[in-house]
This record gives structure tokens, C-alpha cells and sequence, in this order.
């Protein structure tokens, strides 16, 4: 299961700005309510303006998804277009101007150091090793100045997307929900889990003391059945962690949202 923070390939020069597509009453959270589900849509998401590098939120249209093909990211990049004056101060310019957003697994490892052993996962939790969504241009609020801006190439989906929301932004917000529930074998796989948990703390401890390495980093699986929104439960995990950097990255069959408490 992928659990390293999201990837953001951004353009070498100063974003193209176009400041304030949307009314400042219209919250981010409100925004990415109204929006349609079906609408594809990337999120990196702030829970504080406290520090300067994570007080953005991107609400990024998918043009294009890349899976388990990293060559393909620098094969098919597609340039951003020259950025257009912008009236901002350089300490209010965002940090993404349109790029790729994704995420790199740890079991990606693999591909890069053959020597490495890898296990198998267990059945129906195999990730893809990388995931990356081409989004070259965005919506992003600005926490500290509590403000909208459009940034990269105004492609279509993003005019779409704005023009949406400029439309919705004094409307009540849409009510979504979701439901969390114990599968019907949760104590089996409780088991299970419990022991191929405690087999592999052990193999990292007999590394360890061998000297073969000195970090490990163990990630347990917990399985629930999932009924509703996925942006609704979202919204929740973000309220709960409040991160800095927290994500949304969808893909066809499932999802990866990461509450990332720090960069």
C-alpha cells in the first residue's frame, strides 16, 4: 500500500496567475462538495496557513493518468505554456503552476534495487507501484490570504470548473455521506493480520540486530466496507488530521488519501 506523501512536479519558472476566479465565500471544502463526482479531480490539501509551505490547497482537473510506467512521465510531459504577469508579491506566487500530482510506493523499491526481497502482498491489496495524474493547470486557495486563484494553462476542464463554482458558490453546499462497517470475516482477517504483523516486526528486529539495516517503516492493513462519497470521507479525515499536506488522488478502482501531518 502506498504510504509515501504525494508528488508534485511543478514547472521551473513562476506560475501563471490569474487571481480571484472565485468569491472568497465560497470555502474549499464547500467547492470540492459541489463539484460533481464524476468530475476527475486531484486534491492536495492544507489544514493550516501556519506554515508557509503548506497553506495551498489544489483543486487540480485529471487530463491524464499515468500507471506504473515512470518513463512514460518524462515520454509524454506536455509543456506548460509561458507564464503571464501577475500583480501578486512573490511571497503570495503558489508553488504548483500545473504539472504532475501522484504518489511513489514503498513497494516501488523494487524496480529500482533488484537485489531488494520482496513478499508478495496479501490477496486484494496489491497497489500499483506509482500513479501519476497530468493536471496542467488548477484551482488553489490560498489559506493566509484566504483567496482564490487559477493558475497554469486555463484548459477547458478548468474553465468548466470555475464557471461551475462561480455558479454555486452562494448555494446551500450539498449534502454527501458515507458509511464505514466491519466486514463479515473482520475476525479472521484480524487474526491474520495480527500475525503477519507480528512475523514481520520480528524480521525487521533480526535485521536490525545484524546490522543489514536500521530503519524500518511497517504499515498494517485494516480492511472496511465503504459505502458513499469518497470526497465526503475525505473532507472528514482532513478535519481530523488537519495536515499540512494532506491528498486525494483517485484511480479507476480505488483510492489514495494520504493525511500527511507534515512535508
Amino acid at each position: 500500500m502506498p504510504s509515501t506523501p504525494p508528488i508534485l512536479n511543478t514547472t521551473p519558472h513562476p506560475p501563471a496567475v490569474r487571481p480571484d476566479p472565485l468569491p472568497t465565500t465560497l470555502t474549499p471544502e464547500a467547492a470540492l462538495a459541489h463539484t460533481p463526482a464524476d468530475f476527475p479531480l486531484t486534491i492536495c490539501w492544507s489544514g493550516t496557513s501556519a506554515h508557509p509551505e503548506s497553506r495551498w490547497i489544489i483543486l487540480a482537473p485529471i487530463e491524464s493518468t499515468i500507471v506504473d510506467d515512470l518513463p512514460a512521465i518524462v515520454r509524454d510531459r506536455i509543456p506548460i505554456n509561458p507564464p503571464s504577469p501577475s500583480s501578486l508579491p512573490p511571497t503570495d506566487l503558489p508553488p504548483f503552476a500545473g504539472g504532475w500530482i501522484g504518489f511513489i510506493s514503498f513497494d516501488a523499491a523494487g524496480r529500482f534495487e533488484p537485489a531488494l526481497q520482496q513478499t508478495a502482498p496479501p490477496a486484494g491489496t496489491a497497489w500499483p507501484s506509482m500513479v501519476f495524474h497530468h493536471t496542467p493547470g488548477a484551482l488553489i486557495f490560498d489559506r493566509l490570504r484566504r483567496r482564490w486563484l487559477s493558475v497554469g494553462q486555463h484548459t477547458s476542464k478548468l474553465r468548466e470548473l470555475e464557471s461551475f463554482l462561480a455558479a454555486r458558490a452562494n448555494q446551500p453546499i450539498p449534502a454527501h455521506s458515507f458509511r464505514l462497517s466491519l466486514p463479515a470475516d473482520h475476525q479472521r482477517s484480524l487474526t491474520s493480520a495480527r500475525a503477519h504483523y507480528t512475523a514481520a516486526v520480528r524480521s525487521a528486529l533480526e535485521l536490525i540486530a545484524r546490522g543489514d539495516i536500521y530503519q524500518v517503516n511497517l504499515a498494517h492493513a485494516l480492511r472496511l466496507n465503504f459505502l458513499g462519497s469518497s470526497r465526503a470521507l475525505f473532507i472528514e479525515l482532513m478535519r481530523i488530521a488537519n495536515p499540512w499536506m494532506g491528498a486525494y488522488i483517485p484511480l479507476p478502482w480505488r483510492l489514495y488519501t494520504s493525511p500527511c501531518p507534515r512535508d
